[in-house]
């Protein structure tokens, strides 16, 4: 075509190699040909008697290609018919490899290698099933990234299934689950799937975002946030609360340029506050998401007004004091009369008790000599209370019910 500028009615392209399939003449070069093609192309799984021919082919190499079954010559291992074809002119190496009646130990790694001329090699595996071999039953599997049916499957082997869900624009991606030696199953991997759930997948991908690449439309992508957790029969998921506390943790360090962001992402973690002990539980196992929610709230409280950090079922302050002139704090959470929570904090913790006996909901005191023997001159006080202990799951404890308020102090030196 090039040499004599012959134009083709309809653009030619290529068929085989595989490798090479579908591409286009026009724009083919002769060493794309260069390599060695092991026919069949697949892993191959037959039956004890049976026969098997393996062909290597080699275009625009020269020299010859002996084979190999995992570290070892065939030809010494067991009784094989080898037979070999080179045009040199052409640049064809062919070489085929039969056994007449296979045993289960041609079973393995069946590759031919160019001995001369180049490095190059091909491989294919060869399991040969017979009565005796074993196998792993039949199992079905189910998590967030879907339910997959795994095939009776010959030990030692790995099975991949395609995921569940696809992602959009994204090649195929497989889960995939190892048949042990012991005819077990082990190690499932659905990491590469995504989750079934779509707000699974909502709030995945708000953890992921790059923060810094829209602050601009932060507090309405917060706003959204709350929209989806303040349903929280949404929430299924033990990720679903690992995510929403990744992306919480990540839009608090931006209160400072929006301050009425914190706002509404203490109302996303209040609103968690309610969700589920045993879900809580397991997030913080996964990812500590209870650890991050409760820093995160400390974050906001250090440089937000205290109003903001107020909610029915959390109340969080935060407080910086010299060490030299501290007499004391007591802070307490209250039911007011119309029933609303009431969060305060003064100097005289008895003044706190008088007359709210019957509507106090906790009360912390810290006496006077609280930081004797520190040497710093001002320090900080982080106060907090939750109607419940959600936020604090002991994974010894997992499933029990607690239904006092839990209050907590940190103090932490400037």
């Amino acid at each position: 075509m090039r040499n004599t500028s012959i134009k083709l009615q309809s653009a030619g392209k290529c068929a085989t190699p595989e490798n090479l399939s579908g591409a286009s003449l026009k724009k083919f070069e002769c060493e794309n040909l260069s390599g060695l093609e092991l026919l069949p192309s697949h892993d191959q799984i037959v039956f004890a008697g049976d026969s098997l021919s393996l062909r290597c082919r080699g275009i625009g190499l020269y020299g010859r290609v002996e084979w190999i079954w995992g570290s070892k010559d065939p030809q010494a291992e067991f009784e094989v018919t080898v037979t070999e074809k080179t045009v040199a002119e052409h640049g064809i190496i062919e070489s085929w490899i039969r056994i007449e009646k296979l045993l289960p130990e041609h079973s393995g790694d069946w590759r031919c290698h160019q001995v001369t001329g180049g490095n190059r090699s091909s491989t294919l595996s060869v399991l040969v099933v017979s009565d005796t071999t074993q196998y792993c039953p039949f199992v079905t599997s189910r998590d967030s990234k879907g339910t997959y049916f795994w095939p009776k499957t010959v030990i030692g082997h790995d099975v991949d299934l395609p995921c569940v869900v696809d992602h959009p624009g994204i090649k195929l991606a497989y889960a995939s689950y190892s048949c042990a030696k012991d005819g077990e199953w082990y190690d499932l991997n659905t990491s590469a799937c995504p989750y079934v759930s779509e707000t699974t997948q909502i709030l995945e991908n708000y953890a992921a975002e790059n923060a810094s690449s829209g602050v601009e439309t932060m507090y309405d992508k917060a706003k959204i946030l709350f929209n989806i957790t303040s349903q929280l029969r949404n929430l299924t998921d033990p990720m679903d609360i690992v995510f929403v506390s990744q992306t919480v943790e990540k839009y608090s360090r931006h209160i400072s340029t929006i301050p009425d962001l914190s706002y509404v992402l203490v109302d996303v973690i209040s609103k968690l506050s309610k969700a589920s002990q045993y879900l809580l539980s397991a997030a913080q196992e996964r990812g500590r998401a209870c650890s991050r929610l409760r820093t995160t709230l400390e974050t906001i409280a250090e440089t937000t007004p205290d109003f903001y950090t107020h909610r029915d079922s959390l109340a969080i302050q935060e407080f910086s004091v010299t060490v030299d002139s501290f007499s004391g704090l007591a802070c307490a959470w209250r039911r007011d009369k119309d029933e609303a929570r009431r969060f305060h904090c003064i100097t005289n913790g008895r003044a706190l008790l008088d007359g709210f006996d019957r509507d106090l909901l906790a009360l912390v005191e810290l006496p006077g000599s609280l930081f004797s023997g520190m040497d710093p001159s001002s320090s900080q006080l982080v106060v907090s209370m939750f109607s419940n202990s959600n936020f604090f799951p002991d994974l010894t404890l997992l499933g029990n019910s607690f239904i006092s308020s839990t209050v907590g102090v940190n103090i932490g030196n400037y």
